[in-house]
């Protein structure tokens, strides 16, 4: 399956959540990152890795589309210190 990167990423994030930690019971952080580690351990095993499947012409027109574009400007407000 030819996901774009965030999509993929998106998904182990996903079946990380829903597979190992929603039902999981950690009683500290520690715990909580040795699961995490483990799963990805556990994912690792079998990698897949990422095709990239987009044209070199087709990013350079959207670079060029970018460069095009508007620059609109921006105050930063920080909240204020009370």
């Amino acid at each position: 399956m030819n996901l774009p990167r965030s999509s993929k990423q998106s998904r182990f994030f996903r079946d990380l959540t829903q597979n190992r930690l929603r039902h999981g019971i950690f009683r500290d952080v520690d715990e909580l990152i040795t699961a995490i580690g483990e799963y990805i351990d556990k994912h690792n095993d079998n990698p897949k890795p990422f095709a990239w499947t987009a044209k070199d012409s087709d990013i350079l027109e959207k670079v060029k589309g970018v460069r095009k574009a508007p620059v609109v400007d921006c105050e930063v407000v920080s909240p204020a210190h009370g």
